[in-house]
């Protein structure tokens, strides 16, 4: 939906009405069969189902034969971070039609030469301005396209700028800063220099707590602390084989079993999904035909196995929130969430306006190991 391929198939219509012999190629996969099936569906409904082609992903190699091969690049995404199909494109000499995302205006301006921005999610403005960009298609120059983007996003370009910015900051010593709250949260100490990151951290250093459910990932980051400062880290984990890997000398390790009762059936419904070759889309479609309720009841165990991972960190995070708090040490307790899923545990941990004796810190382990350098200890 993010892509809105319902607001492209809904624009695809007038386009084909204006022009019965264009054709709408979608390169890529939906998030499930069921989506996809609905676009197919609706695609049907919509008359235009013998002029579109719905394609699995493709490597790159193909993905750059199928731009050479098409008259435009159709982009009507609600939202983007960046856009690089359409920098892509352009860099492939395609002009595009796109939604006005802040990412693709920064792409393509309000320049008639690469194309036309259209109001995200108006699907009769884009599809007049796909029949409008095909009937002035031979007025635009491949080079001119190019050009746009190597300018500005090519590896040399990217390259000066980040040299730029490094020098900038190199020979700059800004003030310290604290960055905005995020609700529920404290606000991060700021990752200042390590000349200068003691005194940014106020009060006596506490308590740490390393919150690292993949555990694997979690033992890596903290071979690199010092034995002094292992000691002083709770760390919450998930258990599992991996959990030996853990450096020794961790203060105290806390094994979460985030398995649970469905997991048996979650790794029968992987193995299932992954048997054979790889299906292609029109294969999933049929498989789900074929067997709605296996299907269907795959994605329900899946779904539950999820919930249960979910609530379960979260009241690990809870716990040993209380606890820590329970031992008798005033000062404040020191969190490190090492990935997402730590830090979305973390959130939903504190829920609302609390948090007041906790210290977010910035970065993971490596900013505790270079505050430890800078203040030894």
């Amino acid at each position: 939906p993010v892509k809105a391929i319902d607001v492209l198939l809904a624009a695809f219509r007038d386009i084909h009405a204006a022009r019965p012999a264009a054709t709408l190629r979608l390169i890529g996969a939906s998030t499930s069969d069921e989506m996809e099936a609905g676009w197919l569906r609706l695609a049907g409904e919509l008359g235009i189902a013998g002029s579109v082609t719905f394609e699995p992903p493709a490597l790159r190699a193909d993905v750059a034969r199928a731009m050479a091969r098409a008259s435009l690049l159709v982009h009507p995404s609600r939202r983007e971070t960046f856009g690089v199909a359409a920098v892509e494109a352009l860099a492939a000499g395609l002009p595009v039609i796109a939604g006005d995302t802040g990412p693709l205006r920064e792409i393509l301006g309000d320049d008639p030469a690469l194309g036309a921005l259209v109001p995200v999610g108006d699907a009769p403005a884009f599809g007049a301005a796909v029949v409008a960009a095909l009937d002035r298609r031979s007025s635009f120059d491949p080079a001119t396209l190019r050009a746009s983007v190597v300018d500005r996003f090519g590896a040399p370009a990217v390259a000066q700028r980040l040299a730029d910015l490094y020098e900038e900051l190199a020979t700059t010593r800004p003030g310290p800063t604290r960055p905005a709250a995020v609700p529920g949260i404290p606000a991060p100490i700021p990752a200042e220099s390590s000349t200068t990151v003691a005194a940014t951290v106020p009060g006596p250093v506490g308590p740490i707590l390393v919150i690292g459910f993949a555990t694997a990932g979690t033992a890596r980051l903290l071979g690199s602390l010092p034995a002094a400062l292992l000691g002083r880290c709770r760390v919450l984990c998930a258990a599992g084989p991996v959990e030996a890997e853990l450096p020794a000398g961790i203060g105290a390790i806390v094994a979460i079993n985030l398995e649970g009762p469905d997991y048996p059936a979650v790794m029968a419904a992987q193995a299932a999904r992954s048997a054979g070759p790889r299906m292609s889309r029109i294969g999933r479609i049929v498989r789900l035909l074929r067997d709605p309720v296996g299907v269907i009841g795959r994605r329900r165990v899946l779904g539950r196995w999820d919930s249960y991972r979910a609530a379960t960190t979260r009241q690990a995070v809870q716990a040993e929130l209380i606890a820590m708090r329970a031992s008798g040490d005033s000062r404040p307790i020191e969190v490190i969430a090492l990935d997402g899923l730590d830090h979305v545990a973390l959130r939903t941990a504190l829920g609302g306006p609390d948090g007041a004796d906790l210290r977010l810190l910035p970065g993971s382990v490596r900013w505790l190991a270079d505050r430890a350098a800078a203040t030894n200890g």
